[in-house]
């Protein structure tokens, strides 16, 4: 599994933004393979750690795909959650990127 491999070496060379990007595609490959509960737990860490490093780019697409396997779960509440987060990113990055067109 590539993820893993990318996880481990980013682990190994400190590099923080690939470690969670590694947690979030191996979350979903586990959670393709059956493993549901486990797969979120590995996305929702990788979200968190993508946050920490300020990174927002992706983020909609992880939120949106965390909340289908919680939903999956049987945890609509927290679907739902994660779905309004996702607009409210989406609204977010848009006004960044309306804001830096206007200004050019």
């Amino acid at each position: 599994m590539h993820s893993a491999v990318v996880v481990r070496l980013a682990d190994e060379h400190g590099l923080n933004l690939r470690r969670a990007l590694g947690s979030v595609y191996s979350g979903w490959s586990r959670a393709e393979n059956g493993a549901v509960g486990e797969g979120a737990a590995m996305i929702r860490d990788g979200i968190a750690k993508y946050r920490a490093g300020g990174s927002a780019l992706s983020l909609p697409l992880y939120l949106v795909s965390l909340a289908s396997l919680e939903g999956t779960l049987g945890n609509q509440s927290e679907a739902l959650k994660l779905s309004w987060r996702h607009a409210r990113q989406t609204r977010k990055d848009l006004s960044v990127v309306q804001r830096g067109f206007y200004a050019a």
